[in-house]
């Protein structure tokens, strides 16, 4: 698997104070896809700021970080703050777009997750090129700033984009946003009308539900973890699973079980003690949540 998106640096607000975590998709996607035993290569953009401690983690974990540039100014930087699993989310630092794909081999899956606009056109074209399954996460391209540095969300035509990808991953506002449709289903009918692949829509303890080419839609249940320290990354775990477990078995739903149990276990820690998790518990949750599956039409 190959990832390509920022490594970020979080500022993570909560009853304690302010503390600063490794953090963006690419961060997360390439941990979990490592631990559960991919071959992962990560292609980002740095600044001589980012902690060397959390490079070397990586690496240690059998993280590719030969494309992990350090370019000049500081990293990626978001402050993040949640109330009632709400997050609000500030851009302090924007950090620098990838350079062009050179040393890209073809794996079997790219999975691009764009944080802030980092990801373009011919990030897109160059994977598409490149693989035989190609997997975008849409918040990074919908996203913009507001006053001292709010993110929000902004529709942009990204049917280009998402047009040339085999899965869409979005959150339920993202998705809403991109597609112009309220409600869920509707708007994963519209993302897979787009791709004619796979979507996965997030809706935090809601679960998530999974759209099956060409029409079909199932509603996935989050698994009840009632010890909840930091939600940070829990829909990156998610997506990560599901790709590993997906190409690895091909089937969709088992796939989505494994990335709702992981998602229920990096949600019980904080920053990089989020991982390892005990193997046996991830099973055991995936089997719970495969069983409650429900089908939508």
């Amino acid at each position: 698997m190959t990832v390509l998106g920022n490594l970020t640096v979080d500022e993570i607000g909560d009853n304690e104070g302010v503390h600063a975590a490794p953090g963006g998709s690419a961060y997360y996607v390439s941990r979990t896809a490592a631990y559960l035993g991919a071959r992962v290569r990560l292609v980002s953009m740095i600044g001589r700021d980012y902690p060397e401690t959390i490079l070397r983690k990586l690496g240690s974990e059998g993280v590719d970080l030969g494309d992990v540039k350090i370019g000049s100014g500081l990293s990626t930087r978001f402050r993040l703050s949640y109330e009632r699993e709400v997050r609000k989310l500030w851009l302090l630092e924007r950090g620098r777009k990838l350079g062009p794909i050179k040393t890209i081999d073809r794996p079997d899956v790219i999975h691009l997750g764009p944080v802030f606009k980092e990801v373009g056109l011919q990030h897109f074209r160059t994977s598409r090129a490149r693989t035989s399954f190609l997997s975008v996460d849409v918040q990074g391209l919908l996203r913009t700033t507001g006053r001292q540095g709010r993110v929000r969300l902004v529709k942009r035509s990204i049917r280009p984009l998402v047009s040339m990808c085999d899965l869409v991953k979005a959150s339920e506002e993202e998705a809403g946003i991109a597609t112009g449709r309220s409600d869920p289903v509707s708007a994963i009918r519209r993302l897979q009308a787009i791709c004619g692949g796979f979507v996965l829509v997030t809706m935090g303890i809601r679960g998530l539900l999974v759209g099956v080419p060409p029409d079909i839609v199932y509603s996935v249940p989050r698994y009840p973890e009632r010890h909840v320290i930091d939600p940070t990354g829990a829909g990156d775990t998610m997506v990560a699973s599901w790709l590993h477990t997906y190409i690895a078995t091909r089937d969709p739903l088992w796939a989505a079980s494994v990335g709702s149990a992981f998602a229920s276990l990096v949600i019980r820690k904080a920053g990089p003690r989020k991982f390892p998790v005990v193997r046996a518990e991830l099973l055991r949750r995936s089997g719970f949540v495969y069983q409650q599956i429900g089908f939508i039409r």
